[in-house]
């Protein structure tokens, strides 16, 4: 079974997942899938750094600048653009997370949404519906 998200989907699932209630029974495959979508965070969190790096602007220690509300990194005016699209580029991509070692779970982790009867709304039913797609689909 072969399961597709985006990059910006990952923090939502990883939330969904995480505010799960289920059965103790259950709860293992969805605490080890929830292990692979941090691993992806944290190689989105990487790669968001690398375009940081490449687009900011640097303070006297070749550091990127902090702006000082602390609200977030400065970016050179040349190199927002830059920024903007690789940003969008680094979302937009697919993580992969394929059977291999991870099968099983990822089967039961299938069977356990598809049973999922808590009442949901909002951000968690969008991307419940958007895992369903996905599993399903393997």
């Amino acid at each position: 079974m072969r399961v597709e998200l985006k990059n910006y989907e990952l923090v939502p699932a990883l939330d969904f997942l995480s505010g799960m209630s289920v059965p103790a029974n259950e709860s293992r495959p969805i605490s080890k899938f929830k292990k692979l979508i941090v691993d992806a965070i944290e190689d989105l969190q990487e790669a968001q750094m690398e375009i940081i790096e490449r687009c900011g602007q640097k303070d006297e220690k070749g550091n990127v600048a902090i702006a000082e509300d602390g609200s977030g990194y400065i970016l050179l005016p040349e190199k927002q653009e830059e920024y903007t699209l690789e940003t969008h580029n680094l979302l937009s991509e697919v993580v992969v997370f394929d059977g291999g070692t991870h099968a099983k779970t990822i089967e039961k982790i299938s069977g356990i949404l598809q049973e999922y009867t808590a009442e949901i709304s909002g951000k968690d039913a969008e991307i419940y519906d958007r895992l369903l797609d996905e599993f399903e689909k393997g």
